[in-house]
């Protein structure tokens, strides 16, 4: 029976909870009426400021201040819910259910308004008060212009705020500076104004030195970190967790359906053909926002910059836009993962239930207090230009060295200025205590950290360690992201960083996986890149899978809503859409680096093993500390060593683990998904990036398997249908989605080669062409199981039609030859099948002779080398058809070889005597008389060739002699004992004669030359008492029947390599 308090606690939590819905309810309704209020109020003053025109400058200046206002509150109100700050869309886009964006869409409507902001107020106004304004109210509506069409287009612009912000008092110089932010982001305008730039920095530097002395003295009280985010890593207080809650509760419905403050549905269409200039710079989903941002390059070595936001609303024009570069550096948004940040909230549901019950128990403590406290130090919604404060002035002027940081020209200022030791206490969240300061000084450090020299000092001084003390979660470590991915970048800093002292970089690893999972959008693609260039270290690389950094990373891929069969992407907006792909893209970036890095370490252990009883052999095993890249073709050499050399079960703890949490079916549905993003730029890079992933995986048999499965994927319909991973592979490989993406090609075809060309252990190691029987009782070992069942798989998934057709690919004629190579290379492996040998042989590639004529020239001179890969496997290929070895040179076609297997199959028998009969009559032919008798006396041949008869014999009396056939081309390829059928074909092409036509033979002019005597010449190796008889040209004859009778055609010309006499016979 429960007591009266245990029967209250209920009912005082369901109180609560009306409560709290009650609460809700009406700050939502607060929110709709200011929000209609605001804009009534921008309307009014819209109509207030049309009378003014013709009034006082006062009056002009108290509407321009009362709008910029009006607009600073609803920035405060849209930094509150805690956008990406790598996010620089327009905010109207962004949080389409924000005020703000629909007060700049408003405002930009106004096409006279902004034209006089523009042209009159800054631009040719003799008032102070009224350019003061004028700037502030510019500088408040920038997050919805392009600045691309601001500062580009309009004349004069530029060197008038360089004007203002050397000359003018404050506030303006730093409105100014705030504007020559927004300007110098704009690679164009940063060149051509070298000169200011470099006369203004100094200035700039130096007043953020006085500004920071200033605010130290104001605080010289310790500071306290009572008010600072608590790390991911420990429990948070019970106080931050429940403003937490509630604020993801009050802010879920500002930040739109999704649930993401940056990544909203698109802004309607503003006005069909602005006038003004302003409101054509405006960011409404119009492709200049895009080409704008293309310029923000530098001629340092920055990092590729990526999309991480879509900036265009049209999918053509943005295609068309990001494949010109027009991408800028920023984040891909994560489907799926929130904007806003959580402090350390559990997941677990019973354990979220129990905090429920707690928040509605404490409901009536303080806690809004609390969270107002910690919101400075976390989110940063501050945002008022007027009165200016010191932190906003430091802002801005950061905001302003930040773009230029990245030029060579500028680092002498900079290291001059000490700004090393400036931005070592910017990056101290305990001393600013502004959240908003720091993210903005860790940008300018980031651009600072492509330099050497810069970045050297930086990590001496203990900058790294700094860098990490910065709290998560908070909107400045997503400025740490940034700061790790340029680290990374920099291999000489990576360098230094992993000989700091222990526990540095592997704080660095625990904080950069933390990002992974619970930053904003831009923090999760930073971290990604950073991961994907560090992994060459493998002290990195061991800390990642120290702290289970692989499923941390792949869960972004497998969480995505685009590749759930259940989801309907119509219902997803273009923004989501398109950074689910982004985030696909560059995760799959990571995953290959990942494992080429594993790749690297297994051969080395593999090469170890295998030399443990050589011990004068020593594998060099690579350091921790150094960074270590492969190429594609060391890639390759790498897997095919473990192929040939690695034990049959290869254990390989990182694939066991992808396999594990079945990766390998997310693969293969990312591809097949991937295919039908014909409107992404990033298409081809996402299913490039994957099928490497499966390259290396299928190393180990077990994930060949997978690919022998089915997987369910979605068609163009968005319906779940079964197909079996290989068709997905060879469906790439055709080339059909992908026309002429030669790299794609390749690594689809790395794929088949890796699962069909295995070694097979069941081949008898004597007879190389031929095929170990089957036999039931003895079943093959699984190794050998697998890559039956593989070369079955393709079979049946028409991977023979596909590997023929690209032997005659001829586009892109770059990479034609090697497409063939490859493609070759992997029918090679599926020739050792005897059902598909059989298959091949019947079509008209050999029946007709078509792979001779693909086997004379290469597609491109150029690509020689690539074309002689490509013969090699051809031949091969046309010896296991065919079962017998091939002479180069020869033709290829089946029925010639048919021809010649006929050859090989006769046995040609002489007696010793006879040989050296037919030297001496060669001899006389010759005129070499005394020679003759010499071989005769020495070679005892008295009884056939008596010393009288050294003479030329005349054609009336030769007469014809039995032929018999022995041993042949298969005799030569069976004396070359201990060589491979590969290795050893080139030394048959170089040295041995062509094949002799099978209906010719050797005569002998004398009746007891006649012999039939068995006895045979030794054959080089004196292994087969067989002799042969080989020419070292042939001569077309007429086709022969072998009832026929022998008879005399015409004279030999004395070229054989067995010659005869003058006069001599050939064997129709």
């Amino acid at each position: 029976m429960s007591s009266p308090g245990e029967e209250q606690q209920p009912s005082a939590a369901v109180s609560a909870i009306l409560s709290s819905a009650m609460s809700a309810a009406v700050s939502a309704a607060m929110a709709v009426a200011m929000a209609t209020d605001a804009k009534a109020d921008l309307a009014k003053l819209l109509d207030e400021w049309e009378e003014a025109q013709r009034g006082t400058t006062e009056q002009l200046v108290s509407i321009l201040t009362k709008i910029s206002e009006l607009i600073e509150k609803e920035t405060g109100e849209y930094h509150k819910a805690d956008p990406d700050p790598f996010d620089d869309r327009h905010p109207g886009r962004a949080n389409p259910d924000g005020m703000l964006g629909q007060l700049l869409k408003m405002l930009f409507m106004n096409n006279d308004f902004t034209n006089a902001l523009l042209d009159t107020y800054i631009m040719t106004s003799r008032e102070l008060s009224l350019k003061t304004a004028a700037c502030r109210l510019l500088q408040n509506i920038m997050p919805g212009l392009d600045t691309a069409i601001v500062f580009q287009e309009k004349e004069g612009l530029v060197e008038t705020l360089f004007g203002f912000a050397r000359e003018s008092e404050r506030p303006l110089c730093v409105y100014a500076t705030g504007l020559l932010a927004r300007a110098m982001g704009n690679q164009e305008v940063a060149t051509s104004k070298r000169q200011q730039n470099t006369q203004l920095v100094p200035v700039m530097i130096q007043r953020l030195h006085e500004l920071q002395a200033e605010e130290a003295k104001n605080h010289l009280s310790p500071a306290t970190s009572q008010n600072l985010p608590q790390d991911s890593q420990v429990e948070a207080t019970r106080t931050s967790t429940i403003s937490t809650n509630q604020r993801d509760k009050t802010e879920g419905e500002d930040v739109g359906e999704d649930g993401h403050g940056e990544n909203g549905r698109p802004v309607s269409k503003a006005c069909s053909k602005p006038l003004s200039l302003l409101g054509s710079a405006q960011k409404n989903g119009v492709s200049s926002s895009s080409s704008s941002s293309s310029s923000s390059g530098s001629s340092s070595n920055r990092p590729p910059p990526d999309s991480v936001y879509q900036a265009s609303g049209d999918a053509a024009s943005r295609e068309t836009e990001d494949r010109r570069g027009g991408l800028k550096r920023r984040a891909v948004k994560e489907n799926g993962r929130k904007a806003k940040q959580k402090i350390n909230f559990p997941s677990s549901s019973s354990y979220g239930a129990d905090e429920d019950l707690d928040r509605t128990r404490t409901s009536d403590q303080p806690t809004s207090s609390s969270w107002s406290e910690m919101s400075s130090m976390v989110i940063g919604s501050e945002y008022c230009l007027s009165p200016l404060s010191p932190a906003m002035e430091q802002r801005l002027i950061l905001q302003y060295l930040t773009p230029l940081g990245e030029y060579q020209e500028l680092l002498a200022i900079f290291m001059q200025q000490n700004t090393n030791l400036l931005l070592m206490n910017y990056i101290d969240l305990r001393q600013t205590k502004n959240v908003q300061l720091t993210f903005e000084a860790l940008l300018y450090l980031a651009s600072l950290l492509l330099h050497k020299k810069f970045v050297t000092e930086f990590i001496a001084h203990g900058g790294v360690q700094k860098l990490l003390e910065i709290p998560r979660p908070s909107m400045a470590a997503t400025g740490v992201s940034l700061c790790l991915y340029y680290l990374a970048y920099n291999q000489d800093a990576m360098e230094r960083v992993c000989m700091l002292p222990d526990g540095v970089l592997s704080d660095m690893v625990s904080y950069a996986l933390w990002l992974l999972e619970s930053s904003h959008a831009s923090g999760v693609c930073h971290a990604t890149m950073f991961f994907s260039i560090s992994f060459s270290f493998r002290a990195v690389l061991q800390l990642f899978d120290h702290q289970d950094g692989l499923r941390r990373l792949v869960n972004l891929i497998s969480t995505l809503e685009i590749l759930n069969t259940e989801t309907e992407v119509s219902i997803m907006s273009d923004d989501q859409v398109f950074s689910s792909r982004q985030t696909a893209k560059h995760t799959c970036m990571a995953v290959r680096r990942y494992f080429e890095a594993h790749l690297a370490v297994k051969t080395e252990q593999v090469k170890q093993s295998l030399h443990t009883s050589d011990k004068d052999t020593i594998v060099r095993q690579q350091q921790f500390s150094k960074a270590y890249t492969y190429t594609r073709e060391q890639v390759i050499e790498m897997m095919e060593f473990l192929i040939e050399c690695g034990p049959p079960q290869l254990l390989w703890e990182p694939v066991e683990l992808f396999y594990k949490l079945s990766c390998v079916p997310l693969m293969l549905q990312l591809i097949s998904t991937a295919c039908d993003w014909r409107t992404y730029y990033g298409r081809s890079d996402t299913v490039r990036y994957a099928l490497d992933i499966l390259a290396i995986l299928t190393v180990v048999p077990k994930v060949q398997l997978v690919l022998a499965d089915t997987v369910v994927v979605v068609d163009e319909t968005r319906m779940p249908v079964s197909t079996v991973g290989m068709s997905i592979i060879l469906g790439v490989a055709e080339g059909e989605v992908f026309v002429n993406d030669a790299e794609i090609q390749k690594s689809a075809l790395q794929v088949i080669i890796n699962c069909v060309c295995a070694p097979d252990q069941s081949l008898n190691t004597v007879g190389v062409y031929a095929v170990a029987p089957f036999h039931p009782q003895q079943p093959p070992v699984p190794h050998n199981r697998v890559l039956a069942h593989m070369w079955q798989v393709v079979q049946n998934n028409n991977g023979i039609k596909v590997l023929l057709s690209l032997l005659a690919v001829k586009m892109p004629i770059t990479d034609a030859d090697l497409i063939r190579a490859l493609a070759c290379k992997a029918l090679v492996g599926l020739s050792r099948c005897t059902a598909i040998r059989q298959i091949i042989s019947k079509l008209p590639l050999f029946a007709s002779g078509h792979i001779q004529q693909l086997m004379k020239e290469p597609v491109l001179q150029d690509k020689r080398s690539e074309h002689v890969r490509f013969c090699r496997y051809a031949v091969e290929m046309t010896e296991r058809v065919s079962g017998k070895p091939l002479l180069m040179g020869t033709d290829v076609s089946l029925a010639r070889l048919q021809r010649a297997n006929v050859v090989a199959q006769s046995r040609i028998t002489f007696s010793e005597k006879e040989l050296l009969v037919l030297i001496r009559n060669h001899l006389v032919a010759k005129g070499l008389v005394d020679t003759a008798c010499a071989l005769v006396k020495e070679a005892n041949l008295g009884s056939y060739c008596p010393i009288s008869s050294c003479v030329t014999p005349t054609p009336s009396s030769v007469i014809p002699r039995t032929c018999r056939l022995a041993g042949g081309i298969a005799a030569r390829a069976a004396s070359h004992i201990g060589s491979s059928p590969v290795s050893s074909l080139p030394a048959l092409s170089s040295t041995s004669p062509p094949l002799p036509s099978p209906c010719r033979a050797l005569v002998t002019p004398h009746p007891p030359c006649s012999s039939s005597s068995s006895t045979a010449l030794p054959t080089p190796q004196g292994s087969h008492p067989v002799g042969r008889i080989l020419f070292t040209r042939e001569r077309p004859v007429a086709n022969c029947n072998s009832g026929k009778k022998l008879r005399a055609l015409k004279q030999k010309s004395d070229h054989g390599a067995f010659i005869q006499v003058s006069d001599g016979f050939t064997l129709l």
